[in-house]
C-alpha cells in the first residue's frame, strides 16, 4: 500500500545536505502519494524539514480534501506560525476539517464557538454539535467540557444521564476534570 511505500522512503531517506537536496527528495515522494498519506509524511518529517517546506506539503494535502492536513492548517493559522495569524482562516480550516469527521479540529471549533472567537457569534448549540463530533471521536477535553454543557443544561437541554456517559468516558482516559465532575 501507499503508506508502506511512505513508511519504507522514510526509513531509508536520511534528510542530511542542503535544503535543496531535501526539497528534491520531498518532491518525489509527493508524487508517489495520496493526499492523505502526504499529510501523513508531512507530519513525520516535518521535523527534519524546514517549516516552510513542510507547511507547503501540510497546504497542498489540505487542498485536496484531508482533514488532519486541514486541522493542521488551522492550527498554523491560529499560532501564526509560518503564516499570518488568522483566527478567521483558521476556524474555516478547523470547519472544512471538523466536517469531515476530525475530532480535534472539532473540539478547536468548538471551543471557539463557544467564545465567539474565530469570526463567529457566540453560539452554544452550533459549540455542542462541534463538541459532539468530538465527543464520539474520543477527545476526553471535548467529552468533558460538553459533560458540563449537559450537566449545567443553562444553554443547551440538559441531560445529566449523557453527562455523566461523558464524564466517565473522559475519566476513563485520564481526563482530572472529568473526574472531579463525577
Amino acid at each position: 500500500s501507499m503508506l508502506r511505500l511512505a513508511n519504507l522512503l522514510c526509513q531509508r531517506l536520511t534528510f542530511v545536505g542542503r535544503p535543496a537536496s531535501v526539497a528534491a527528495r520531498v518532491f518525489a515522494i509527493r508524487r508517489l502519494t495520496t493526499p492523505s498519506t502526504v499529510s501523513w509524511l508531512s507530519e513525520r518529517l516535518s521535523k527534519q524539514l524546514s517549516r516552510m517546506g513542510a507547511l507547503d506539503v501540510i497546504r497542498t494535502a489540505a487542498e485536496k480534501g484531508d482533514d488532519k492536513a486541514m486541522a493542521l492548517m488551522g492550527v498554523c493559522h491560529a499560532m501564526g506560525r509560518d503564516v499570518e495569524k488568522d483566527e478567521v482562516k483558521a476556524a474555516e480550516w478547523f470547519k472544512q476539517s471538523a466536517e469531515k469527521g476530525n475530532p480535534e479540529a472539532a473540539l478547536a471549533l468548538g471551543l471557539w464557538t463557544l467564545e465567539g472567537r474565530g469570526g463567529q457569534q457566540a453560539d452554544p448549540v452550533q459549540a455542542a454539535a462541534f463538541l459532539e463530533i468530538a465527543s464520539v471521536g474520543g477527545v476526553p477535553q471535548a467529552q468533558t467540557m460538553l459533560g458540563i454543557m449537559l450537566q449545567e443544561g443553562t444553554d443547551i437541554t440538559q441531560d445529566l444521564k449523557k453527562a455523566v456517559k461523558l464524564f466517565t468516558q473522559a475519566a476513563d482516559a485520564g481526563d482530572g476534570k472529568a473526574m472531579y465532575n463525577l
